[in-house]
């Protein structure tokens, strides 16, 4: 800021700012946890990462949020912070194309008293508070309601694929100790291994004890040869074999290297088989070896039956996690729970059974030909078909209606039981209607008469009519029969043409919008239930992710909503820094008063202003050679741009490319500006300085020395701790300008001379010449508040021998007994009107508030 009110600067860094700041070290508003703006799911809430990890989203969002050691403020409850080393799977509802998508920021939020639990016709469900949004279709277009008011019966959207990974997952070696056995081991994921892990999911046991064994029990000598073969192939070992008396052959590989591997790479399958998942390798891994790995899994937990084909388990963790593989490889599924048995069943949905024996069933299985059999009299049948929304029925009648081909009764019972309509009843349709667009096109282009117009799209007199403005059926039917003139009813026909071209056009629009309807799957709501925040649900907190900008992902099979707009009212959120921050403005009235402090000229919070670690004040005082060297530089700079211009802009210029060049050379910046930014980014990216002895002890000497200027009872704070964590952070910045990993003493000499500039312009109270912190970190001078406080107990004094109050003149006339000329104390006593702090019961008084 400066006396002319040209303008002030203020540059901050910062690493990582309080836990509810902002992402730029600000302290941004959010919605109430606790009121109609609370959108956020169960902490058990399990979420499917990119990487093919499973996470509960309590514990990760924690990690996130209490990973570094961050200001709490008391009497919050929404905490936010950014993420940028994980991803979801991402469903883009305009595209409707699932793509692996960052996680922008996790959120939590202070638990509601209650939850909504709502189930889908996959088997799956979520619990959300009852203000979530969930997306279902409304109508042909996918749009949200709360929770707590969707309903049984409503459609939700899924992806019919999850997106794969096309790199190979690499796996940790095992170091080799003493003389035990060596194996060899694979350094990433490849399709055999996948499908040992498949079996040994399925069939497979570990076991430590003594022997560090990893084991394979079934009955079927062909799966027994083939984990023989694969075991021998990827680590190169021969099993041991016992047999038991029911005939269950065990193969044993035993060895504490290959035990460890195991431990290390693919715990999931090491837990028991209540407890067993997929590993996260193969959930994360490519469709072939995902494909292997279902192989693998569906020749020991697979069964077709007579009315379904399933993999069953003892997990319900698997389970889930068998449907998202088989996700993985476009297959939907549904999980059935058996309350009898306690045991899961992930059942192929009737439409993906053919292709579920295609890429899953071997040949060899003996229960092919009945797989085989059922996926062709699966495609017979409406139970677990792919349906699409009643909507999309409802579409087609439409449709059918407006290009004149009349209604079909073939989705009645479908949609009037609200079953939906198959997606193979759709895409036919749709065919029939694209090839009755392409005919009516054609043949309108032969038509000359009003009738012949009206016959070529099939539409009664008053369909026609509705759709050409200012007509009526008598019109066109009177037209028809030869009444009017052949002007008019030339008129009318082309009117009549106009408009069954832009039916056609409408119709093909429609057309499109449906077809992207079909590019995702539907599964229904099946249950709505309110659940207490008691018990085993119980808990303090609730978790959302966000991920931007298609605000959803993929979890329990569906499109889940995420909420966070971080802009509402009510508390403070968390964004934690991970950037620097250079912000300038103009002076709060206009122009810089010198004698005022400039946390009172800076229009902003000073907790905010308290985060920036230099603050400089910029002035433009008149200085005749300063001043004849800018005023060259900018009519140089505006010299070359118009020759430039010349150049560029005429057909025959008399204006070189040389004399261009010479011109542009006096005013470019000593370096480049792409270089500049190349520079600053390997700097950030490769240097990371560490503190030298002499540095560290030039700064603290630097700070303590501040510090003891304010040991005097009665002085002010010169600075505070936060000062200390910007002359760190200004002197690592120095070495790493540098390329240097190392802060030397030079660097901290440098940034000590800048910040001693910095609290000279910005960290002393005017009044006293003193350096206090006040100025900035509360936006008061610590004379202020005192001068504030004294004029406040003057006016209580003087108002005690009134009753109207305290007079003005009088007040005015006793400030010199606190050290205030008149002058002064007629502007304190403005700022504490102003505040509300005193105010004006009659006219010329004042009582304290």
């Amino acid at each position: 800021m400066d006396p002319g009110g040209r303008c002030n600067g203020a540059c901050g860094q910062r690493r990582r700012s309080d836990r509810r700041t902002g992402q730029d070290g600000f302290r941004r508003p959010v919605g109430d946890a606790r009121g109609a703006e609370q959108q956020s799911y169960h902490p058990d809430t399990e979420v499917l990462l990119a990487d093919g990890r499973r996470v509960e989203i309590g514990e990760f969002v924690d990690a996130k949020i209490d990973g570094d050691e961050t200001e709490v403020i008391d009497g919050v409850d929404c905490e936010i912070a950014p993420v940028d080393d994980v991803g979801v799977h991402s469903t883009d509802l305009d595209s409707n194309e699932t793509t692996k998508t960052p996680v922008d920021r996790v959120s939590r939020h202070e638990a509601p008293d209650e939850f909504v639990r709502v189930t889908f016709s996959n088997g799956r469900d979520v619990l959300v508070t009852p203000e979530h949004p969930m997306f279902v279709d409304d109508d042909g277009e996918i749009d949200t309601v709360e929770a707590s008011s969707i309903e049984a019966g409503q459609y939700v959207p899924a992806p019919r694929k999850l997106p794969n990974s096309s790199a190979t997952v690499p796996l940790e070696d095992e170091q080799h100790i003493g003389k035990e056995k060596d194996v060899t081991l694979p350094d990433g994921l490849t399709p055999d291994l996948a499908e040992i892990l498949g079996f040994l999911t399925a069939e497979g046991h570990s076991y430590a004890g003594s022997s560090h064994e990893i084991g394979f029990s079934n009955q079927d000598e062909r799966l027994l040869d083939r984990m023989g073969a694969l075991m021998r192939s990827v680590f190169g070992m021969k099993s041991t074999d016992t047999v038991s008396t029911d005939g269950t052959t065990t193969m044993r590989w035993v060895s504490t290297k290959l035990y460890r591997w195991f431990e290390r790479n693919v715990p999931e399958i090491m837990a028991t088989a209540r407890h067993k998942r997929i590993p996260s390798a193969v959930l994360g891994a490519s469709e072939e070896e995902i494909r292997r790995f279902l192989v693998g899994a569906f020749a020991g937990d697979g069964g077709v039956e007579t009315e379904a084909m399933a993999l069953s388990t003892a997990s319900s963790g698997l389970a889930e996690d068998y449907a998202d593989a088989l996700s993985k490889i476009g297959v939907a599924s549904r999980i059935h729970h058996s309350v009898t048995e306690d045991s899961w069943k992930t059942y192929v949905m009737g439409d993906s059974t053919e292709s579920f024996v295609d890429q899953v069933v071997k040949q060899a299985d003996d229960r092919y030909a009945d797989a085989r059999e059922f996926a062709e009299r699966s495609t017979d049948t409406r139970r677990h078909h792919d349906v699409l929304p009643p909507s999309a029925a409802e579409e087609i009648r439409s449709l059918r209606t407006l290009l004149g081909l009349g209604l079909t009764g073939q989705f009645y019972p479908n949609v009037d039981d609200g079953f939906g309509v198959q997606i193979e009843t759709v895409e036919a349709e749709m065919a029939t209607l694209r090839e009755r667009i392409d005919e009516t096109r054609e043949s309108l282009d032969d038509c000359e008469t009003l009738s012949e117009i009206r016959a070529t799209i099939g539409w009664s007199g008053r369909q026609l009519a509705e759709r050409i403005d200012d007509e009526t059926t008598s019109a066109i039917s009177y037209a028809e029969d030869g009444g009017y003139g052949p002007e008019r009813r030339s008129r009318l026909a082309e009117s009549a043409a106009g408009a069954v071209r832009d039916a056609l056009v409408e119709a093909e629009r429609r057309l499109d919008s449906l077809s992207e309807q079909t590019e995702l799957r539907y599964y229904t709501v099946t249950d709505v239930e309110t659940v207490p925040n008691a018990g085993d649900h119980q808990c303090e907190w609730v978790y959302d992710v966000t991920v931007e900008p298609t605000n959803t992902f993929v979890s329990q099979g569906i499109v889940l909503h995420n909420s966070i707009s971080i802009s509402k009212a009510g508390i403070n959120a968390t964004l934690k820094s991970r950037c620097s921050l250079l912000g300038a403005a103009n002076p709060k009235y206009g122009r810089f008063d010198q004698y005022e402090s400039i946390g009172e000229q800076i229009d902003l919070e000073p907790a905010l202003i308290s985060r920036f670690d230099l603050i400089f004040t910029v002035t433009d005082q008149p200085d005749e050679e300063e001043d004849s060297r800018l005023a060259e530089h900018i009519l140089q700079t505006n010299f070359a741009g118009e020759l430039n211009t010349q150049r560029e802009e005429l057909s025959a210029p008399t204006v070189t490319r040389e004399q261009v060049d010479k011109q542009t050379e006096e005013v470019e910046p000593v370096i480049d500006a792409e270089l500049l930014r190349k520079y600053v980014a390997h700097a950030k990216s490769n240097i990371y300085p560490t503190m030298s002895d002499e540095a560290r002890e030039a700064i603290r000497d630097f700070y303590v020395d501040l510090r003891s200027k304010g040991t005097d009872e009665d002085a002010p704070v010169p600075v505070t701790a936060r000062k200390l964590e910007a002359l760190v952070r200004l002197a690592e910045a120095s070495a790493r300008v540098r390329l240097s990993d190392t802060v030397e003493i030079d660097d901290a000499e440098r940034v000590i001379e800048i910040v001693r500039s910095c609290l000279q312009d910005i960290g002393v109270d005017p009044e006293t010449g003193q350096y206090d912190a006040d100025v900035v970190e509360t936006g008061q001078s610590k004379s202020q508040r005192d001068r504030i406080k004294n004029i406040k107990q003057l006016i209580a004094d003087v108002e005690e021998d009134y009753e109207d109050g305290a007079p003005i003149d009088v007040v005015l006339d006793r400030a010199d007994e606190i050290g205030m000329d008149q002058t002064k104390a007629e502007r304190e006593i403005e700022k504490l009107k102003q505040k509300g702090e005193v105010y004006e019961p009659n006219l010329d008084h004042l009582r304290t508030a």
